[in-house]
């Protein structure tokens, strides 16, 4: 299936036949939710929300507690259950087909796993209608007050999401996707082995210092990367279009690995390119944070940019 991609600029929602949002630790995990609520822009029954039985904590039961007194029924699940979450989805899709003749799908994501709004991307493209449109919604976080934060303890575990390698590739070009978690990015470097090495990286336009500190905290990399470049973090459909333009440059002289980490938009835009290029060589690998991780607690900015998803 043929997809198209578009930036939204906006998030103000006119039509919105299912609601799809993630309550955990982080205060902005319900910010979008809050925002939509209050507007009058959707109701109770618009609603699919997932909480987390991972990470329980003070913030994480006082978000459960705004939703259930708008009257949200929760489903609680843990991180690794996927393809339970993407079931409860699919199953919802199913039920609003019978009185729908097209459907608007609205998913924050903002405080989801990779493992969660990867997947869901990949199943729901397989099942789009002709007259669907599934828009992906990010609700910006302050970082700015302790980057520091970022740092986990490394990494435990490699899959690949999407792609096929080839066989016998005469070489193998990463694209590394940075943010500013510097020492699970050290640990994912040292089990790179490319040759060619490709940084990508993004920011909030209207934070230049993060941008700076970026690139200060990793120097090492850009100094021994072939090529570096940002992506604006606001502009999905170019975050897309670029990832997309230098993957293919790449693929002539051997295979492309995509290596995402960094926010959440640059990992979904990383992980998405196999899946629209549909060449074999290209390939999208998701590595795990480390079992000690700890989770810290993310403000909304009040800034939310997205995308929409619709069949060609």
């Amino acid at each position: 299936m043929n997809i198209s991609i578009n930036t939204e600029i906006k998030s103000d929602l006119a039509d919105v036949s299912l609601f799809i949002c993630a309550v955990g630790f982080e205060e902005r995990s319900i910010y979008h939710f809050k925002k939509l609520i209050n507007e009058n822009k959707i109701t109770k029954t618009d609603i699919l929300c997932f909480s987390f039985n991972d990470f329980i904590d003070e913030i994480s039961v006082k978000n459960k507690d705004i939703l259930r007194e708008f009257g949200v029924e929760l489903i609680d699940v843990s991180k690794n259950e996927k393809d339970e979450i993407i079931d409860e989805i699919k199953k919802r899709i199913e039920s609003l087909r019978c009185n729908l003749d097209s459907l608007n799908i609205h998913i924050d994501y903002s405080s989801m796993p990779r493992n969660w709004y990867c997947n869901i991307f990949l199943s729901l493209i397989n099942i789009l209608g002709e007259n669907d449109k599934v828009f992906y919604w990010y609700s910006h976080g302050d970082y700015s007050s302790n980057l520091e934060h970022c740092s986990t303890a490394g990494t435990d575990d490699i899959t690949v999401f999407a792609g096929k390698a080839s066989i016998n590739p005469l070489k193998r070009s990463h694209i590394f996707g940075i943010g500013f978690d510097r020492i699970k990015t050290d640990a994912i470097r040292t089990i790179l082995d490319p040759s060619t090495l490709v940084i990508c990286y993004t920011y909030p336009e209207d934070k230049p210092d993060m941008n700076s500190h970026l690139v200060e905290e990793h120097k090492y990399l850009f100094d021994s990367a072939a090529l570096s470049f940002s992506l604006p973090i606001e502009d999905y459909s170019f975050m897309v279009n670029r990832l997309t333009d230098i993957a293919l440059d790449l693929k002539d002289s051997g295979d492309v690995i995509l290596v995402p980490d960094g926010p959440k938009p640059l990992i979904l835009a990383c992980s998405i390119i196999p899946i629209l290029l549909k060449k074999e060589g290209i390939i999208a690998m998701h590595i795990q944070s480390h079992s000690n991780f700890k989770p810290e607690n993310i403000k909304a900015t009040g800034k939310i940019s997205g995308f929409s998803v619709t069949r060609n």
